[in-house]
């Protein structure tokens, strides 16, 4: 086989095992202390581990994508969420934030942590388990992490079904999964899991948009194992007792409600 042969055939390998580490429709490589060897997991065998397992950790740190080098590129130069400049004077035009975005979509349209990213270095996580948005999320060279994995609504990992419907991507029920060609399954790892595998004990902005299991993931927070200054919070699809039970909740842990849109909720802690 001539060189060429060779070059082409190693790069379609390389290629098809990124696909399978990024995606998890099969099996996943998790990589052990010696990098010669290679433990292949299914994703049963992360289903159901505490948000401390250590398992748990490496796999998240393993799926983390690293912040792009390269100059942005982006289909809205200039453009911003007009919610940024209020979010960023609560917090009185801080720099050098961090922030965990989650349900980043494709990283530009309507974010709020773009800016924060380009105007005031701040830094963060963009979680986004949808493969089509995080494909259009890796060409936006964001400054900041990626996970293409969806966050726990428990304590522990969970194997669950995901609709992959752009802006409307989601959990779904499994039942429902197995008739859309659209939907496939990951892993959802847990908020605190997130946060020790990048040594986050401080998040200055989290913005929440998952379609609908907001409040669930809310509840497996310790807000004193990780302070969090403000937050975004989507209700579109509450009811008006889901939307009280938030309100309550948020009350509860000290936030202070600065502003509701059709679609979010915006809060500041009052330590703020």
């Amino acid at each position: 086989m001539d060189y060429n042969k060779k070059r082409t055939l190693v790069t379609c390998l390389v290629c098809s095992i990124i696909f399978l580490v990024i995606f998890n429709y099969d099996l996943i490589p998790l990589a052990t202390v010696k990098l010669e060897e290679v433990k292949v997991l299914e994703l049963k065998d992360l289903d159901g581990l505490a948000e401390d397992d250590e398992m748990l950790l490496a796999f998240t740190r393993q799926m983390l994508v690293k912040p792009s080098s390269g100059p942005y590129f982006l289909s809205k130069p200039g453009y911003y969420n007009p919610e940024y400049k209020y979010i960023v004077e609560k917090l009185r035009n801080r720099r050098n934030g961090f922030f965990i975005d989650c349900g980043a979509f494709d990283g530009e349209d309507a974010s709020v942590t773009l800016p924060m990213e380009m105007n005031l270095n701040w830094r963060g996580i963009l979680v986004e388990p949808a493969p089509r948005n995080f494909f259009r999320l890796r060409l936006k060279n964001r400054k900041s992490w990626i996970l293409p994995i969806c966050m726990s609504t428990t304590t522990n990992s969970t194997l669950v079904s995901y609709l992959d419907s752009e802006m409307h991507s989601r959990i779904i029920d499994h039942d429902r999964a197995s008739s859309n060609s659209y939907a496939l399954k990951t892993i959802c790892v847990p908020f605190h899991t997130i946060a020790r595998a990048m040594g986050v004990k401080k998040v200055d902005f989290f913005k929440l948009d998952v379609q609908g299991a907001e409040m669930a993931i809310l509840k497996t927070i310790d807000f004193n194992r990780v302070t969090i200054d403000a937050m975004k919070i989507d209700h579109y699809k509450f009811s008006k007792e889901e939307k009280k039970e938030i309100l309550r909740f948020m009350e509860e842990k000290g936030y202070i409600l600065l502003n509701t849109t059709l679609f979010d909720y915006i809060y500041v802690h009052k330590r703020v």
